[in-house]
């Protein structure tokens, strides 16, 4: 990354410049990011994924609640 100051503002930005490289040098890097990565993950144990498992589970309740009030606001305008 090259940290370079944005001459509007004068505040320093970090941001990534991407060297020109081609289309099989990037998926060449994207394998060998895939594979570090699948060297370091493991099996979750129960307690973590029964964690998942109530975090997802409450996220799609909530939506669905979420959901379920803005439908019946939209029913009780529209009558």
């Amino acid at each position: 990354m090259v940290r370079r100051e944005d001459p509007t503002c004068g505040v320093k930005d970090l941001r990534a410049v991407a060297p020109d490289r081609t289309v099989p040098m990037r998926l060449i890097g994207f394998f060998r990011n895939a594979a570090r990565l699948l060297r370091t993950i493991s099996k979750p144990n129960w307690k973590t994924f029964w964690l998942s498992v109530k975090i997802c589970f409450f996220g799609v309740a909530l939506l669905g609640g979420i959901g379920y009030i803005i439908r019946l606001i939209a029913v009780t305008i529209s009558t």
